[in-house]
This record gives C-alpha cells, sequence and structure tokens, in this order.
C-alpha cells in the first residue's frame, strides 16, 4: 500500500512540474519575448529588426531551455514542501526528472500556444458577433443578403417562365395558328417587302408618271 501511495505521488509530481513547464513558456511568450526585446534594444544601438523575436525560452536552444527548467523544478520543488509539506526527500532524490518534465513542457508549449492563439481569436469573433448584433449592423447584413437571393430567385424564376411561355406559345401556333400567351407577333406581308430584283425602266416610268399627275393636280 505505501509503494503505490508513493508511485502515485511520484506520478501526480511529474504531472505537475510538466504543466509548470507548459506555463512557462507559454508566459514567455505573453510577456519575455515583449521583455527581451525592450532589452535588446536598450542595450544595442541598433534595435531588433522587426519580425525577429526571441524569449527566455522561444527561440533558445534546448540546453537554455534545460537550464532554466533545473531552476524552475528547484523553485517549484520549494514551494511545494513549504506550501503543500510534500516530502522534502523525494523532491531532492526526483528533482532530475523533474526538470525533465519540465524541459519536455516547454517543448510541448508551442502546441498549446496555437491552441491559446485558437481560442483567443474564436472569442474575439464571438465579439465582434455580439457588437455586430448590438448596433444592428449584422441584421442588415442578413437583410441585404436575404434581399439579394430573393432578387436572383426573382431573376431566376422569370427567364424560366418566359422559357416555357415562349414554347408554349410556339406549340399553340404549330396547332392552332395563334399564340395562346402574350402578343401575337406583327404578321409580316409579302407583297410589302422590298423585292429582290431591280425595276425596270418602264416600271420607273410609270412610276414617275403618276407622280407627275399628283403634282398637276394639287
Amino acid at each position: 500500500m505505501e509503494t503505490l501511495s508513493i508511485h502515485t505521488y511520484i506520478i501526480c509530481s511529474l504531472l505537475i512540474y510538466f504543466l509548470v513547464g507548459i506555463s512557462c513558456y507559454l508566459f514567455d511568450r505573453k510577456v519575455g519575448v515583449g521583455l527581451q526585446k525592450k532589452k535588446y534594444n536598450l542595450m544595442h544601438e541598433v534595435p531588433l529588426a522587426e519580425g525577429e523575436e526571441f524569449g527566455f525560452l522561444f527561440n533558445r536552444k534546448l540546453s537554455v531551455k534545460f537550464a532554466w527548467a533545473g531552476m524552475v523544478a528547484a523553485v517549484t520543488s520549494v514551494m511545494l514542501v513549504v506550501f503543500f509539506e510534500t516530502n522534502p526527500v523525494i523532491e531532492v532524490f526526483t528533482w532530475f526528472f523533474d526538470a525533465f518534465m519540465v524541459t519536455a513542457g516547454m517543448l510541448v508549449g508551442p502546441f498549446a500556444w496555437k491552441i491559446v492563439q485558437g481560442r483567443e481569436k474564436i472569442i474575439e469573433k464571438i465579439d465582434d458577433v455580439h457588437e455586430s448584433i448590438k448596433d444592428g449592423s449584422l441584421q442588415q447584413g442578413v437583410r441585404d443578403g436575404l434581399n439579394e437571393v430573393v432578387g436572383d430567385l426573382k431573376g431566376v424564376g422569370g427567364a424560366v417562365v418566359g422559357g416555357v411561355v415562349g414554347v408554349a406559345n410556339d406549340a399553340s401556333e404549330a396547332v392552332t395558328g395563334k399564340r395562346r400567351f402574350g402578343k401575337d407577333p406583327v404578321p409580316v406581308n409579302p407583297e410589302s417587302s422590298v423585292p429582290d430584283e431591280d425595276p425596270t425602266e418602264e416600271e420607273l416610268r410609270r412610276h414617275v408618271d403618276k407622280f407627275t399627275k399628283r403634282g398637276g393636280g394639287q
């Protein structure tokens, strides 16, 4: 029973150090990167280039991460002994494993950072939607979108109805000789159409004589 209790204690302790490592990396990305940038700009004449970032852990070598993990593990062990009355002997003997778990948490930190960033973006989107609902812009946008959809549907419906009417008129005209829907097309008198051949000299003289007689009569 005692052995099981020790095993449970060690597992829980290592899990705590793993979470501490993740928390340290997130804190470094949130605060440490900005502090390092200010420190660099104060100590160097040429400021840090835009887009180039590093923190106490971010963009650092594994050896640097492990050094920080050792210090964090030591401080965490002291806090556990003082505030939670854990076994100091076990804390001393497990310090190396504690530092290893803190380092593992720091290495997993970038994935946790992406999750945090995604959550913040989702919260921002929810806030934007909430503000849109409050000022009425969301309802107006939805209303405008629905009006555009209705207009498109009317255009499509008109085209479909026009096509159906055209087909019905063609069928009715073929059977009865009349168009059932809409206006009948203006009939074309073949006699009034312009002849294909040019008029002869005699026909031209006849038209001139008629025109001359009309003018003389008036």
